[in-house]
C-alpha cells in the first residue's frame, strides 16, 4: 500500500511538473485564449434567450421535435399548439445560428447518417459548436418574425417540408437549396418564455 501511495504521489508531482514547466514557456496570450476557450458555455446548455416556434411559410405549421420513434430523432410540421417540442431557443454562435429544442435540449442539425431528414444531435461539447448544428438565415432580421431560409453552414442545403405537404407529421429534411415556399421559416415568440 505505502508503495503504491509513493507511486501515485511521484506520478502526481511529475504531472504537475510537466504542466507547470509548459504553462512556464507559454505566452500569456495562449494561456488567456486557451482559458476563454474552455470558459464557452455548450451551445444549448443556458437558459437565456427567449423561445420560437419556427413556422413553415406555406403550411403554417410548425417544426416539432419529434419525441418518439426511430433514432436519431427526428423532426415533422404539426399544427401550433404551444408544446415544448415546438419551442426553439434560437442562439447565435459566431456568424451562425443554432436551433436549440426546449423540450429535447438537443439541436437541428444534419445527420451522420446518409438519408435526408433532419435530426436532433448534441448542440456541442467541450466550448466548440457541432458543426452539423449550424445554420446561416438568408437574410437579417431572423429574430423579427421575418421569413428566411436557414442553410446548413455544414453541407449548404436549406430546412425542407419534404414534398411541399401541407399535411400534419410531414417530415422536415434537409434539400437542396431551391426557395420555394417549403423552405421558408419565420419565427414566432412564445409567449411568457
Amino acid at each position: 500500500m505505502a508503495e503504491t501511495t509513493r507511486s501515485f504521489t511521484r506520478g502526481a508531482g511529475a504531472i504537475a511538473g510537466a504542466l507547470l514547466a509548459v504553462s512556464a514557456v507559454t505566452p500569456p496570450a495562449a494561456v488567456a485564449a486557451a482559458a476563454a476557450a474552455v470558459a464557452l458555455p455548450q451551445p444549448g446548455s443556458d437558459d437565456r434567450g427567449d423561445f420560437y416556434s419556427i413556422v413553415a411559410e406555406h403550411s403554417d405549421l410548425a417544426i416539432t421535435a419529434q419525441t418518439h420513434g426511430p433514432r436519431p430523432l427526428g423532426m415533422v410540421q404539426a399544427p401550433m399548439g404551444g408544446r415544448t417540442t415546438q419551442q426553439w431557443r434560437v442562439v447565435r454562435w459566431g456568424h451562425a445560428w443554432v436551433l436549440v429544442n426546449r423540450h429535447s435540449g438537443l439541436c437541428a442539425a444534419i445527420p451522420r447518417e446518409p438519408h435526408a431528414r433532419l435530426v436532433q444531435d448534441v448542440c456541442g461539447r467541450y466550448g466548440r459548436v457541432n458543426p452539423r448544428a449550424l445554420w446561416h438565415a438568408d437574410r437579417p432580421g431572423v429574430l423579427s418574425g421575418r421569413p428566411v431560409m436557414w442553410r446548413s453552414a455544414f453541407n449548404k442545403e436549406c430546412i425542407d417540408v419534404f414534398g411541399r405537404s401541407h399535411d400534419h407529421y410531414t417530415i422536415v429534411q434537409h434539400h437542396r437549396c431551391h426557395r420555394d415556399e417549403n423552405q421558408v421559416f419565420r419565427l414566432v415568440p412564445v409567449t411568457g418564455s
